[in-house]
């Protein structure tokens, strides 16, 4: 057990570590209130059209309104990414960030199909030079990162080269300076990377994105919607939070990729009148992983002030209970503690596995939906499946089940550790005779 806890660790360590890692999981965190504000304009084109207001005044002028907030902010979502991937990958390297974001962002344009075809009458007129959303949106989302990241690390290392600098006199302002000094290592990287593109397109005769969201993006989007596939997520989070880790924020660069672009799937089949299908999402993973916390932890907290006689567990609960009640149980993890306690640790890795089979069996049977709205981060718990889940009230249901599963599987535990802090007492007491 040592040995496995001492190799977790140190894996762990290194993935919370990991420059590139980082460097998404930043992205992602900054692009958040993006998918919020897109999520929700989807939803309201949705009660609109729900409520019969389409085709009134109302509802012509609303309507694309929020169609086009949901095209800037979802369909659009991958040209942000890169941006800020490109941003942030250039402070971890020291150059310019502002320059190197513009790069990777350009870059990222050259590679992908900016033509689209349409059928007027009988033929068929193709439009070149624009930015379809099936070469921007979530389906390159992946590549995006990957290539944004690559970029940066060239731009990086061309950089070091004194000969390609173009030398500007001191009287020069710096930013202009800088600018020249880019000038030519920027416009390698351009050039090289758009060749590439083009290459792949001669000889595949599909771009480089599209190649790469069919061969890996899309299995592993199937691997991560997987009932397997999540709940191996779910359990190497809450282990990392046993073993000490903040699971939550480790895994969140490897998770948060499959989560979004589920979303965004879901999102765009709404808005094309479909249904969505995708059931792991970070609403879901709120609702149903996460809900007051890792762990399932407000279930750990009603169980411990129901069933507990432990007064130290009691006054932990009591001052827990309401960060938990937003989503924070660090104090909860690091107060009873769950880490390294099995007694806990046990039931805080099995209960998000059990929730998550419930919600995942919940829309497979076509009780639930899936959710099409990214939930903001703090809402109370109930409420952000509510706001999650678009008011349905089989989600609603579905978590309040889940809730009483979650207080029942750790209420053996509670007794136990009751059990067991009365062994102690009576063991010291026995040593003080």
């Amino acid at each position: 057990m040592e040995k496995l806890t001492d190799k977790m660790l140190a894996w762990a360590g290194k993935l919370d570590s990991n420059k590139y890692l980082s460097v998404i999981k930043d992205a992602l965190l900054t692009f958040l209130p993006m998918m919020i504000i897109g999520s929700f304009a989807s939803l309201f084109n949705t009660l609109i059209s729900s409520a019969g207001l389409t085709d009134t005044a109302f509802g012509e002028f609303l309507t694309p309104v929020f169609s086009v907030i949901n095209f800037a902010c979802v369909s659009c979502m991958t040209l942000g990414l890169v941006f800020f991937t490109g941003y942030l990958m250039s402070g971890k390297n020291k150059i310019p960030k502002l320059q190197g974001a513009l790069t990777a962002f350009v870059s990222f344009i050259t590679i992908i199909n900016t033509s689209a075809s349409a059928t007027v009458g009988e033929e068929t007129v193709t439009i070149t030079n624009l930015l379809p959303s099936g070469s921007i949106g979530a389906s390159t989302m992946l590549i995006g990162f990957i290539g944004s990241i690559l970029c940066i690390e060239f731009l990086t290392l061309l950089m070091r080269s004194d000969k390609l600098k173009i030398k500007m006199p001191d009287s020069v302002p710096p930013m202009i300076a800088t600018s020249f000094n880019l000038l030519i290592p920027v416009a390698i990287i351009v050039v090289v990377i758009s060749v590439i593109g083009r290459a792949f397109v001669v000889f595949t005769g599909e771009y480089l994105p599209d190649l790469f969201y069919t061969l890996i993006q899309k299995p592993l989007e199937g691997v991560a919607q997987s009932p397997a596939g999540a709940l191996i997520m779910v359990f190497v989070m809450n282990l990392l939070w046993v073993l000490g880790i903040h699971g939550g924020m480790a895994t969140r660069a490897i998770r948060s990729p499959f989560l979004i672009a589920a979303l965004a799937g879901n999102i765009a089949a709404v808005e094309a009148g479909g249904v969505a299908t995708n059931f792991f999402t970070e609403s879901f993973w709120g609702s149903f992983v996460v809900l007051g916390g890792a762990g399932y932890c407000i279930a750990l907290l009603v169980s411990i002030l129901i069933f507990s006689k432990r007064e130290d567990y009691r006054a932990v609960a009591k001052l827990g209970l309401v960060p938990s009640i937003f989503g924070i149980n660090e104090p909860v993890i690091y107060g009873l503690p769950i880490v390294l306690n099995p007694v806990l640790g046990i039931p805080f890795i099995i209960v998000p596995l059990v929730t998550t089979l419930i919600g995942y069996i919940s829309t497979q049977i076509g009780f639930m939906p899936c959710a099409v709205i990214e939930c903001p981060v703090g809402l109370p718990v109930f409420v952000n499946t509510f706001v999650g889940y678009s008011g349905s009230w089989q989600a609603m249901v579905t978590v309040v089940i889940c809730f009483v599963v979650a207080v029942a599987l750790y209420t053996p535990f509670v007794i136990m550790a009751n059990k067991q802090a009365e062994k102690e007492a009576l063991a010291a007491k026995e040593a003080a005779e």
